[in-house]
């Protein structure tokens, strides 16, 4: 197919086909061509991940029935001179990387929370409460180590409950943050900061000179809290639903 990649995952979790264009740019040639093998190979659903200041191909894509489905804006933090000096302690919460069963409760919570601002939610096409269980699975697989290497979880300390919980991957170059969530019953107290520092601290111990974090344009609050925390804007991107019909 032409520049289609299949997506297991996706297809197996929606219970239809889904599919990705691979390139950042598309002509018309291609939109047409795309949806012609969609059709022929059964696939209901195409992402497509395009070069925000392509305006052509942003052209072409609406054109062909292509929706925004969001902007996708990655920021990244140098952390050459990072340094762990982090000495405020917040009196009500602790942190830790252990994962306990009776945290699950908690961080599927947490994990439905996450999923209100994904483009899954807002894309009235997909099964209702597909972005919930996209991002619990999410949220269970960095528990088991299959998309993340580490998980800090923020608790109460009274309580013990997770009230906030960080998973992240180390490639090759750069770290990378999976998930990130705070309660919002515990917003406003500094943890999101927190947790970030001591996500900071793990990928410094293991050489990791870079770390970056996707999010979506529409969630402000989580920009201003990268921006906070020292992130800057590296990239941003139009994502397009292509739904076949």
């Amino acid at each position: 197919m032409t520049e289609i990649q299949v997506l297991d995952f996706d297809t197996q979790l929606f219970g239809f086909k889904v599919g990705k264009f691979m390139d950042s740019r598309i002509s018309s040639e291609k939109a047409a061509e795309i949806i012609r093998e969609c059709k022929s190979n059964n696939i209901k659903c195409i992402y497509a991940d395009l070069d925000i200041n392509d305006f052509v191909s942003l052209g072409t894509a609406v054109k062909y029935g292509f929706v925004i489905s969001d902007i996708r804006v990655i920021f990244e933090k140098d952390l050459t001179n990072f340094e762990n000096n982090y000495e405020k302690k917040l009196r009500d919460y602790g942190i830790d990387d252990i994962v306990k069963d009776e945290d699950l409760p908690y961080l599927e919570l947490l994990s439905k929370e996450l999923s209100l601002t994904s483009r899954f939610e807002f894309d009235n096409n997909f099964p209702k409460g597909s972005a919930e269980r996209l991002y619990k699975l999410w949220m269970v697989n960095s528990i088991n180590k299959r998309v993340a290497d580490k998980i800090f979880i923020a608790r109460e300390i009274k309580s013990q409950n997770a009230v906030g919980v960080i998973t992240c991957k180390k490639n090759s170059d750069y770290g990378e943050i999976i998930l990130f969530v705070v309660s919002k019953e515990h917003k406003g107290k500094g943890l999101g900061s927190f947790i970030l520092n001591h996500t900071f601290h793990f990928f410094k111990e293991n050489s990791i000179k870079k770390v970056r974090v996707v999010t979506q344009a529409r969630n402000i609050p989580a920009q201003r809290l990268y921006q906070k925390n020292g992130f800057l804007t590296c990239a941003t991107s139009v994502l397009f639903h292509l739904w076949i019909k």
